[in-house]
This record gives C-alpha cells, structure tokens and sequence, in this order.
C-alpha cells in the first residue's frame, strides 16, 4: 500500500509552521555515528558509546547536478593524493577540539560565503528509546493536562533513567523490553513505578508531581500500548523514518544520499505516492560521484560531535564551559550559527532533533546566545 505523502506533510507544516516547503532544491546527505541498530544485551547496548545520530548535510536551490568546490579544497591546502574531503581533514577530538582548529574555520567561512543552506535530523537514541513508555501511559491516562506537558514528562523520566542508566537498562532487559509480555506487566510497572518515585528527588517539586501524578496508578494497568507487541530487546531496528521524513517534507525536492545499504534495502517498504503519481525523489549514490556528499560528509561530522556534546555537558557547566572558549572557537561558533540561522531563514524544516528539553536548552544558550533557565 502506497503512502500518499500530502496526508503526511500537510498537518506536520501546519503545526510547525514550515517555510518555503514547496520550493525546490538539492538536498546532499551523509550521516555521523551511524550505527543502524541499538537494541539491549547482556552487558548494556550493543554499541560501546551511544553518540547521537545526525543524518545531514547541504541543500541548493533548485535542481543542480552537484557543486563546484575547488576554492574550498585550495583553501584547505589538502594534499594532492587527496580524491576526496572527509571530516578527517578539518582535524580530530571532540567537539571542542574540533572548533578549535584552523581549517574548521575554513570549511565555516566558506559555507557562509556560498548560496548554500544546511539541513540536518539530530537524534538522542537513548531518548528516543524511553520516551514510548510516557507515551504508552498517557495513552492510559488521557487528560489533556498530560498532553500538555508530555514533551516535560518525558524529558523528566530521561533525566531520571540518566541519574542511573545501568540500573534502569538492567530492568529493562529483565523484561525484554520494548516487548513487555502481558503476564509480566504487573511486575514490570510495580519496578517502574518504584524506579520513578525513588529517583524523582531530581527534579523540582512541580514537575515531579506532575510525574508521579501520572504514574500513580501505574501498577494497576492493563496495557502499555507502545512497549507491547514489539521485538525483543530491540530498541532502534533502523533509522527509515528519519531518512523518509525530508523526501515528503520537501517532496518537490532532490534527494541524493551517500550510500546506505541498509536503508537501500528496506526504502522499498515505504512506497510513496504525490496524489495520482509514484513519488521517487532520491538516489544513493558514492560519496565519490558526487562532491555535495563529501561536503556534506563534514556537515555532519561537524553536527555529530556537536550535538553529542550538547547531550554530555551538564546544564550546570555551560556558562563555564562557553565563558571558556578562546578567540578561534568563539569565531567557529559564530560561524556556525550564521550558517543555521541562514539556514533556519529560508525554511524552519531543515532542521529536526529528537532529544530532551535540557538539550534544546543548551543548544539555544551554548550557539544562539538565548538563555531560559
């Protein structure tokens, strides 16, 4: 059955106020700390260092076959041996590290100076992989309040599962979970419920009533919608959705990603239709063919140290931390947020991230200068 992309697009445009939607561009594509599946084992996930996941890159208007990126490579000053830009190239350590070298401001210069917009989808997977479980209560528990607040609720039971993963994760994997089988449900919620009410001393009075206002009948449900009837164990079993979500946001639009064969593989089990006809927007192609992947291939390195370190800093250490940088990554910092914000300008859907309320906190004061706390 073919997914009629307008009944997808319309609503999400609508409640988020996309800009310039219809227009049409090239969108180039790659990914960082890409790796494709998470699901629970014996000795915790089955990757050592849970990264965000960032698939972005560049996007042109109109439709263009590739880009011309000579002054770059000039500026950059890579060897001759050098078939192609990998983030490699502009330097190495995290995210700090990264804005503190020269060529980083090279490649951010640049952009600046181009017609040139960047795109990403940003994606904290532990996050993602808990948030089913607010949902699946609320699902139980219909009050428009906790509708209200389900983006604080879930950035609460994240923070609580933060102030110890281990232990949250080993209960989880005694349960299989996200497939919590109907004959261990009582079992299951009477730990959840304790794990949430004993934890809940980290967050301030208000929102941890609301919390425990929620869960207070916790162990006596017949379902968790959203956690039952699943895989084993598996938390995320690929990354589909997120590639998808740009082809129908910008479905007048060109897509063309690096290659992927696990996401080639399974595209075909979302067939997708623009009215009476077979929407077929994107290509996979070798980051070699086309010079927009391999610019988009820093983008991404880039955005995925980025916003990895936005995920590990401590709410209390950034004023600390950014009163701290010196005058060359204060300057890459600028640079990336005119690069964003001129990005933001010419369409609001460039961009989406799938994480906590304290990340999009620190993001805001740590790059656009905008403090709320």
């Amino acid at each position: 059955m073919k997914i009629d992309v307008n009944e997808l697009r319309k609503p999400f445009i609508e409640q988020h106020r996309l800009n310039n939607v219809d227009d049409v561009y090239t969108f180039f594509y790659d990914e960082s700390n890409n790796f494709r599946k998470l699901y629970l084992t014996e000795e915790g996930f089955n990757i050592e260092k849970c990264d965000n996941f960032v698939l972005s890159g560049i996007a042109l208007k109109a439709q263009v076959t590739d880009i011309n990126y000579d002054e770059l490579f000039d500026n950059l000053k890579l060897q001759k041996n050098v078939k192609e830009i990998k983030t490699k190239h502009l330097g190495k350590g995290d995210f700090l590290d990264f804005l503190n070298e020269r060529k980083v401001k090279i490649f951010l210069s640049w952009l600046n100076s181009e017609d040139i917009y960047i795109h990403y989808f940003n994606l904290n997977a532990v996050y993602w992989s808990v948030v089913d479980i607010v949902d699946s209560i609320i699902d139980k528990n219909p009050h428009p309040f906790y509708f209200m607040h389900h983006m604080s609720i879930k950035s609460d039971l994240y923070k609580l599962v933060k102030s110890d993963e281990e232990a949250f994760f080993n209960m989880l994997r005694g349960f299989n979970y996200p497939n919590i089988k109907s004959d261990e449900l009582n079992s299951f919620t009477s730990l959840l419920s304790d794990f949430i009410t004993t934890k809940s001393v980290c967050i301030d009075d208000f929102r941890r009533n609301i919390l425990l206002s929620l869960c207070k009948n916790l162990k006596e449900l017949d379902e968790l919608f959203f956690i039952m009837n699943e895989t084993d164990n598996i938390l995320i079993n690929n990354f589909l959705p997120f590639y998808v979500r740009t082809l129908y946001i910008f479905k007048n639009s060109e897509h063309i990603f690096d290659d992927e064969d696990s996401i080639e593989k399974i595209m075909h089990h979302f067939p997708m239709q623009d009215g009476s006809k077979e929407l077929s927007n994107y290509k996979f192609s070798n980051s070699k063919t086309f010079k927009g992947i391999q610019v988009s291939d820093l983008v991404s390195g880039l955005l995925g140290k980025y916003f990895t370190f936005i995920k590990d800093m401590e709410i209390s250490d950034m004023h600390t931390v950014k009163g701290e940088l010196n005058e060359r990554q204060q300057e890459n910092l600028e640079l990336m947020r005119l690069i964003i914000s001129k990005s933001d300008k010419q369409s609001r859907g460039f961009f989406n991230s799938v994480m906590s309320e304290d990340e999009y906190m620190k993001n805001d004061y740590f790059l656009h200068n905008v403090s709320r706390i």
